[in-house]
């Protein structure tokens, strides 16, 4: 896998996709980011990753950090145990395009449990390479 982690944000998507190969991935994902407690919470529900900060920078770098270690891990399995992986996620391969996955379904979030001020979390879509 390349060394180099980059982000982008996105104005929008149709949906949440994720393309994994023998050495890349790439993802468009939900990111929610907001406070809980004295700490902002950012989060990638659709892999379960978060990152906490004393503000929403702090947080949003946290997370980041956090899903390049996911990454890192996940690179660790050989390839059809990395789709196994996201399968249990709620990832599911597309019908022609074996090494590219959509999310499965929407996915319940309780954001009262996650998030102080449901109302206002910062929504964003981030792409991931």
């Amino acid at each position: 896998m390349a060394k180099r982690f980059q982000v982008k944000k996105l104005s929008s998507a149709p949906e949440e996709v994720l393309r994994i190969d023998h050495k890349s991935f790439r993802a468009v994902l939900l990111n929610l980011t907001g406070k809980s407690g004295d700490y902002w919470v950012s989060y990638f529900p659709s892999i379960n990753v978060s990152g906490y900060g004393l503000n929403e920078n702090e947080a949003i770098e946290d997370l980041l950090f956090n899903t390049k270690i996911f990454i890192e891990d996940l690179f660790q399995l050989p390839l059809n145990k990395r789709i196994e992986e996201l399968k249990k996620l709620g990832w599911e391969q597309k019908k022609y395009f074996k090494k590219k996955l959509k999310k499965n379904a929407s996915y319940e979030l309780n954001i009262k449990e996650l998030f102080d001020n449901p109302d206002e979390i910062k929504r964003e879509i981030l792409q991931v390479a």
